[in-house]
């Protein structure tokens, strides 16, 4: 049975240029990116709170930004880690930093072909990749990445009735401000 979650709700108009938990992350140990664009959703808006990503509803965008919060154009990506662990990763537009940027998409053309691992390398602003070439197996996708998002994001969906926006939570302001301490960037 196919899920319901609708992603075309969070997802915005282009504007230029073996584990049960499903984590919203960049991971950084041996993972595979899922190739088909089926494991991919364009155009979501996201925000780091604490430790989490949070999915934005658009109708909940402005109350963020009103409040001088940080809300992130991105996509997300059904990745699969060599243990089998499911992931929801998020590639956000940052258009401050084309260096970030486009290691970003040199680690999305590779992890679709290749089991890679990623490192930040903070100083120069960039993904470093390393090729994973001892790993043989073919990752298992899922057959609905809708599913495994709404799953991933759980309580972490942010609409205008929010707790989050009730709570006064201090929301990342910019990309300085996401940490790498559980591999989030």
């Amino acid at each position: 049975m196919r899920s319901q979650f609708n992603i075309s709700r969070f997802q915005v108009a282009e504007s230029g240029s073996g584990n049960t938990h499903v984590a919203v992350c960049l991971p950084s140990k041996a993972f595979r990116i899922n190739p088909d664009p089926s494991g991919r959703v364009q155009n979501v808006l996201v925000s780091w709170v604490g430790k989490h990503w949070h999915l934005v509803d658009p109708d909940a965008k402005q109350a963020l930004i009103d409040e001088g919060y940080a809300v992130f154009r991105a996509n997300l990506y059904e990745v699969v880690r060599a243990n089998g662990q499911r992931i929801v990763m998020p590639i956000t537009y940052n258009p401050e930093n084309s260096t970030w940027m486009e290691s970003a998409l040199r680690m999305l053309a590779e992890g679709r072909v290749h089991w890679i691992s990623r490192e930040s390398d903070n100083v120069n602003q960039r993904h470093l990749i390393k090729r994973e070439k001892h790993i043989k197996l073919e990752p298992v996708w899922c057959d609905d990445f809708m599913a495994l998002i709404e799953e991933a994001f759980g309580d972490h969906i942010v609409t205008l009735d929010h707790p989050l926006l009730k709570s006064g939570s201090r929301l990342a302001r910019s990309f300085d401000e996401i940490d790498d301490d559980n591999e989030f960037v």
